[in-house]
Formats: structure tokens, sequence, C-alpha cells
């Protein structure tokens, strides 16, 4: 996830509006980032984890049963 190089991200230069990264979802129509949450330690390596829900995903072909992923911290 992030930036290839794994440097980290600098929240002041988001907040200046020159900075960040994209997190793009399986489908344009899966409304993946709609919710996102702090998921606190999932991989116990020491470091908070997010979560980020696509409610609208299609998983199995289950339309719209939603679809969770986490994005550990690094």
């Amino acid at each position: 996830f992030g930036k290839t190089n794994g440097s980290a991200v600098d929240l002041s230069v988001i907040a200046s509006g020159t900075g960040g990264f994209v997190i793009n979802g399986e489908n344009a129509d899966d409304w993946s980032g709609l919710s996102v949450s702090s998921a606190g330690d999932v991989n116990g390596d020491g470091l908070d984890d997010l979560i980020v829900g696509a409610f609208n995903a299609d998983p199995n072909n289950k339309s719209d049963a939603g679809k969770s992923y986490v994005v550990f911290g690094k």
C-alpha cells in the first residue's frame, strides 16, 4: 500500500494539499472507502491498522453483500 518506495505519508503535507495517496476499490461502483475506521492492531505487529469498507461490493456473486479490507500499518 502507499508509496512504492515505502516512505511515510506526512499528514502535514496532506493538510496543505500537496501530498497523500490513493486507495482504489476493486470496482468503481463498490463504494470502497466510504467507510474507514481504526481497526486496532489486527496482525499483532505493534502498529495500528485501518479497515476500509466497500458496502456495495459483490463478493462471490452476492449482489451488494459488501466487503471489507484491512490496511496494515507500516
